[in-house]
């Protein structure tokens, strides 16, 4: 058996054309773009997308998360905070003390 019988030389030769003349070069390629594809195509990405998402919806993922408002609520100060940081530490420190 010969290489040549196994592997053609090109792709034309491997590939069998159909076309009307037979003479197995075909002129005319095989195009997708008809009105037919098209119709089908939108109506398959109509029903696999989600017509209702937005990304603006979602947060940056890469982004530090905002505080959560039940550990920080609207009226907590800097003072306050540093207020309720040093009775942890005095707490930590075994020291108690008063509140």
């Amino acid at each position: 058996m010969n290489s040549d019988e196994l592997m053609p030389d090109s792709a034309a030769d491997a590939i069998p054309a159909n076309n009307s003349n037979g003479n197995g070069n075909s002129s005319a390629a095989v195009t997708w773009n008809t009105k037919k594809f098209r119709v089908d195509y939108d109506m398959i990405q109509i029903r696999l997308t989600d017509q209702r998402f937005s990304s603006t919806n979602f947060r940056d993922p890469l982004m530090p998360c905002p505080p959560h408002h039940k550990q920080y609520p609207g009226h907590t100060t800097p003072a306050t905070e540093k207020r309720l940081k040093e009775l942890i530490t005095r707490i930590k420190d075994g020291s108690g003390g008063d509140f």
